[in-house]
């Protein structure tokens, strides 16, 4: 049975959409970019209303995506838990999740790299708190071990996350900094052997400078 629109009014609080009223009553709201087709007097059936109401949940499906990966980069899980949250449906969702990855709009390999190689320059860690993480934002274990294999070696990162502390812990005695930088390297996950390893190194580096100034 067909109805016809007798009215598109703009929402007040939400100027990118529109209500449509049907024979002289409200029937739904719509984005504009959904509805931009529709006129005053034109015809529609049960059909196309069902059609209509479906593009704008994906319509607005897509712009609570596009909000959420606007503020920082996401990972395909991160998205479809917000979107779940939102209420929307699974059949929704696979769709945005789909136009998002077709976009490049969300891209778990690329997450993955770029999250070892930032934390590698910024603040280095160990390969097991790397693999939590990634494990922690859900992306898939094939592409958190291809992502891992770019990670420098472990004993490289510690020297160079230890050497950070040089000046801050330059007042302790030797016994002290190797209790502080121990803490430092077991919160970052860095084996034993390596903690050992770069503790030693940066008790000799700290006492070569101690001994250059002196001289």
């Amino acid at each position: 049975m067909e109805k016809t629109i007798t009215a598109l009014e703009t929402q007040k609080n939400h100027p990118d959409r529109i209500n449509v009223f049907l024979d002289g009553e409200f029937a739904f709201g719509l984005s504009h970019y959904v509805g931009a087709w529709l006129s005053i007097g034109q015809k529609i059936d049960e059909i196309k209303i069902k059609a209509l109401t479906s593009d704008d949940d994906k319509e607005r499906a897509l712009q609570s995506a596009l909000r959420f990966i606007g503020y920082k980069q996401r990972t395909e899980a991160e998205v479809i838990n917000k979107l779940e949250k939102l209420n929307y449906s699974s059949k929704v969702i696979d769709k945005i999740i789909q136009e998002l990855k077709d976009k490049k709009y969300v891209d778990d390999k690329e997450f993955a790299v770029q999250w070892v190689e930032i934390r590698g320059e910024s603040n280095p860690r160990g390969k097991n708190l790397l693999l939590f993480e990634l494990r922690k934002k859900g992306i898939p274990a094939d592409v958190i071990e291809e992502a891992i294999e770019n990670v420098p070696d472990e004993a490289i990162m510690a020297l160079k996350l230890g050497k950070k502390y040089l000046n801050r812990f330059s007042s302790l005695s030797d016994d002290d900094f190797r209790k502080k930088m121990t803490g430092v390297f077991l919160r970052r996950a860095f084996p034993y052997p390596i903690v050992n390893e770069s503790i030693a190194a940066l008790i000799k580096i700290r006492n070569n400078e101690a001994i250059e100034e002196q001289e």
